[in-house]
């Protein structure tokens, strides 16, 4: 599998950054997905890999605001996906949706008339997420880390 990171958006600049792709392991991917926001913004999201590994970023306080989930199937793909990015906070991440191979149509943050940017990433896996959190701690800029067949 070749990975390759999407376009982002927001800000993502050091020092509060991450990039959790693992190029030693380059066949794990997200099996589980959580993402925490409210009204305005993604505030922290986590996920779980296929080698059952976590990782958390930013406010990931799962008792408070909305938080939407998905569990993918081994071998789902990726139709289409998209990232709202909000005029707040030197352009945070706002929003995040996708389709999956599987008919799976999962959709996070309050998307209203946020700018909206197509990733291109039909039949990609999704592998991981690169981004920045902000000083206060959640999320500034985001984008996907995804696999394509060799």
């Amino acid at each position: 599998m070749k990975a390759e990171q999407t376009a982002y958006v927001g800000t993502i600049s050091p020092p509060f950054t991450f990039d959790s792709y693992d190029a030693s392991k380059p066949n794990a991917y997200v099996v589980e997905l959580w993402v925490h926001w409210d009204n305005d913004k993604v505030r922290g999201f986590k996920w779980v890999d296929s080698n059952q590994k976590e990782y958390t970023y930013a406010d990931v306080n799962f008792s408070s605001d909305k938080v939407s989930t998905c569990k993918f199937r081994p071998g789902e793909t990726l139709k289409s996906a998209a990232l709202w990015q909000s005029s707040y906070g030197y352009g945070s991440w706002r929003g995040f949706e996708f389709t999956t191979s599987a008919g799976v149509e999962f959709s996070a943050g309050n998307l209203g008339d946020a700018a909206k940017s197509p990733l291109d990433v039909d039949g990609a896996t999704l592998l991981s997420f690169f981004g920045g959190t902000n000083p206060d701690n959640f999320m500034q800029g985001i984008g996907l880390w995804v696999g394509r067949p060799s």
